[in-house]
């Protein structure tokens, strides 16, 4: 049994052996028998300059990585999403500018206009797919169509935000933009992308993958960590323009070539690729072509990286530098990004114009924080805004939460002074003019923000068991209950999960399905919630 397999491709130019070496220990871990693997291929000057594979494609039947095995390689697959709207541009077929419901009709929301250039950029307000599916009850491993995400998608009837004036990643205009593809062409998407892009580069081994039941030949599957060592990471996706995508590091290394030599869509189609979106405001964004355009250590770099399952990948270019990296895992702790930064620090060591990025200054450990300054510190605090900050005891140390968000540790650094844990921001807490004890908070950002101690009026038992009922959400098709725990808890309960709710401010809880904000009549009676998600704002459910 082999669980590292060299590349069957001759390198041309290879890395010099130092470099290699490196390169090789940073894959250490994979290279042994009975875990999941990497696939690599570096790309310098139009060459492959390092082709190697590592670990197992299935750990049942112990079957190594080769050089062909495919990969689902998740949200790297917008770029390609990305070029098909790209491709019918050109040929005139569509326009960037055009409303999105001059080609799809059933979507529900009204009064903004979300162009094609919205999607394509992640600034139009659609929803998350992946976070409304959760919301509505399904789960990740079910069996999940393009029809149903469609479905899903057209029923919204609001955004997360007005059109152009924000950027918030959404894998639902992604999909979207495939359904555009197919009705403006009239070959379904699958098709469009074999005979537009993947067979013209002669990439044999790279599929849209719309149908969980059909079989990839010798593909890999995904693991995560697991009990006593690694179990699967099921992947059950039947949809397409977001993610499924299955490909090799040798079909993405000529894709990556028609960067440099655009023979399939010409110059006009790899530009608009690189085209960054511009918001309302005037800022450019990083986010272009279902690709990050951003500078690393001085030098302009291209990106993608994609996560589902256990599936992990990552593309990276550096166009001046003629450098691409490609990395295909199967295993859900690899982390793409860093890895790659860490092979282009290697490769291009005397090129960089700035010093390798250092995580935020946090103290090692925490100074003791005494019985007085928790009593000084612990409080509900309130910027002009309208937010909210609130510090509280957590054991023997101060834990921090903006508004209904996570809480996070607070590390003393002086008298008076915190920094927040793994954030690296600092607090101080200060006496008002005229005495008191410490009644306000000052986060040492770019422009201090200043909040000031209040009380808030907290809701008794009594008032909490008033949300029990039952909650209906018309966008996603779902009912859920808020029932009384035995504890006087609450839990919001759906027929295949439950999610216990956190009070965090009055009205406001937080759980694992999102944040939780009650809506009520001018009279105070409870008529409904509304969820909020990293990715979906404000889904509203309405009381029974």
């Amino acid at each position: 049994m082999l669980a590292f397999a060299s590349a069957a491709l001759a390198l041309a130019g290879p890395v010099a052996f130092a470099q290699e070496t490196e390169i090789d220990r940073l894959f250490a871990d994979f290279a042994r028998p009975g875990v999941p693997g990497c696939s690599v291929a570096i790309v310098r000057d139009g060459r492959t300059i390092y082709r190697k594979s590592f670990g197992e494609a299935n750990l049942e039947y112990a079957i190594p990585i080769r050089e062909d095995t495919p990969f689902h390689i998740a949200s790297v697959s917008k770029q390609f999403t990305a070029f098909s709207i790209f491709l019918l541009a050109r040929e005139r077929k569509l326009s960037l500018d055009d409303d999105i419901r001059k080609y799809l009709p059933e979507l529900s929301y009204q009064n903004n206009t979300v162009t094609i250039r919205h999607l394509i950029h992640h600034i139009g307000g659609i929803r998350d797919q992946w976070d409304l599916a959760v919301m509505a009850g399904w789960r990740m491993e079910d069996v999940i169509t393009h029809h149903d995400l469609l479905g899903l998608l057209f029923r919204q009837t609001e955004l997360n935000f007005t059109p152009g004036s924000a950027f918030m990643y959404s894998n639902g205009g992604y999909s979207l933009l495939a359904e555009i593809v197919a009705r403006v062409s009239g070959t379904p998407f699958p098709a469009f992308c074999r005979t537009r892009i993947f067979e013209p580069l002669g990439m044999k081994n790279t599929r849209v993958f719309s149908d969980a039941h059909a079989l990839v030949p010798g593909r890999a599957y995904s693991y995560r960590p697991g009990e006593g060592g690694w179990e699967k990471a099921l992947l059950s996706y039947s949809n397409m323009g977001a993610t499924s995508i299955f490909t090799t590091a040798d079909d993405l290394v000529l894709w990556d070539r028609n960067f440099e030599d655009p023979k399939v869509g010409g110059p006009a189609v790899r530009d608009w690729m690189l085209v960054r979106g511009v918001l309302t405001s005037g800022r450019t964004i990083e986010y272009a072509g279902g690709l990050l355009c951003f500078q690393y250590r001085g030098l302009e770099a291209v990106e993608h990286a994609g996560a589902d399952a256990g599936f992990r990948s990552e593309y990276i270019r550096f166009p001046g530098q003629r450098l691409s990296i490609i990395l295909l895992s199967n295993r859900a702790t690899f982390a793409g990004p860093e890895v790659a930064r860490q092979i282009a620090d290697i490769l291009l060591a005397t090129e960089f114009s700035q010093p390798k990025p250092q995580p935020p200054t946090v103290p090692a450990a925490h100074k003791p924080v005494s019985d007085r300054e928790f009593a000084e510190i612990v409080g509900d605090y309130k910027f002009e805004t309208g937010r909210w900050i609130t510090v509280r005891r957590s054991g023997d140390h101060p834990v921090v939460r903006l508004d209904d968000g996570p809480e996070v540790n607070l590390v003393k650094t002086g008298e008076s002074k915190y920094v927040v844990d793994r954030v690296g921001i600092g607090v101080e807490f200060v006496v008002a003019p005229g005495g008191g004890k410490s009644p306000k908070l000052v986060l040492e950002t770019q422009r201090p923000m200043v909040a000031v101690r209040e009380k808030l009026a907290w809701p008794t038992a009594a008032e909490l068991a008033r949300l029990a009922g039952t909650y209906v959400s018309d966008e996603l098709g779902v009912r859920y209950e808020i029932v009384i725990q035995p504890d006087g808890g609450l839990l919001l309960r759906h027929p295949r999960d439950d999610f216990p709710l956190t009070l965090v401010l009055p009205d406001r809880f937080a759980s694992s399905l999102g944040r939780i904000a009650v809506e009520r009549s001018k009279s105070g009676r409870v008529i409904g919630f509304r969820v909020t998600s990293d990715r979906a704002v404000g889904v509203r459910f309405r009381k029974e």
